[in-house]
């Protein structure tokens, strides 16, 4: 058996340890009923297995007019980057990698606890090997190898535990882009339905009522090596429905509602 043979049969090995696990913990355990909870809250969430961008986009409408809703904080070009040459490729790098965190005080700060604040911030995206879209001889400002982000989508620290490793490219310059605060512009708003986030809501209040999430987690999170089953994708649909254009003079971002991953 050659290498490449030894590493695909590990892997067949070690989705088969995953799925007699998680048999293990929803059935022998009997933990169906958090299973079904857990199943229901996704579905109405359209997280996970139920990921669907075609019917979220209807949750969503145009505003006749842009509105004013906070700040956005990303990353921009330096001065002295922006004056040379080759300026344009790192234009077209950045807004692959850009990410862009929102709030409503300029100094991003948020309250951890009584009288105790941090600050967001925004981190730039590594690009997964398999979904590299840059031009090849753009490797070559790009580091490549398993890592971690330290961040989450919404700019705060990620416990190192729940990093999740990713294997890809990661610009290997970053100072040469600089965190920038702009106004932020709402162009949609959301479409709220009382019946559904009544029941969301009450599927929250059962499963923390039992320690349900750390219980959820743990099933999923050792299983999974790190992956987190609870956001699957999220990241992708994140850079995908969360760009921002300029239209008209007006930076539009398409919102989208995440959980605080991450």
């Amino acid at each position: 058996m050659n290498r490449v043979d030894d590493r695909l049969s590990c892997k067949v090995r070690i989705r088969i340890m995953e799925k007699r696990r998680q048999r293990h913990f929803f059935v022998e355990d009997k933990n169906q009923n958090l299973r079904k909870l857990q199943d229901e809250y996704l579905r109405l969430r359209r997280m996970g297995k139920y990921r669907d961008p075609d019917a979220e986009m209807e949750d969503w409408v145009e505003l006749e007019k842009p509105v004013r809703a906070g700040w956005e904080k990303e990353f921009d070009l330096r001065d002295d980057v922006a004056a040379r040459k080759d300026a344009h490729v790192f234009r077209e790098i950045l807004q692959r990698i850009n990410h862009s965190i929102r709030s409503h005080r300029k100094d991003f700060r948020y309250r951890i606890k009584a009288k105790r604040y941090e600050t967001a911030e925004p981190e730039l995206h590594i690009i997964h090997y398999s979904k590299w879209d840059l031009p090849e001889h753009f490797k070559k400002y790009f580091d490549f190898g398993v890592f971690q982000r330290s961040r989450d989508y919404a700019g705060r620290p990620i416990n190192p535990r729940y990093q999740a490793k990713i294997k890809g490219y990661r610009f290997a310059t970053p100072y040469y882009f600089a965190p920038v605060i702009r106004p932020f512009y709402a162009t949609h708003r959301k479409i709220h339905r009382a019946d559904k986030e009544a029941r969301i809501r009450e599927i929250e209040n059962k499963i923390e009522a039992v320690g349900g999430w750390k219980i959820l987690f743990k099933a999923y999170h050792d299983c999974n090596q790190g992956h987190r089953w609870w956001f699957g994708e999220s990241g992708e649909r994140f850079e995908i429905l969360g760009r921002l254009e300029q239209n008209e003079g007006t930076r539009e971002y398409l919102e989208v509602a995440l959980p605080v991953k991450r």
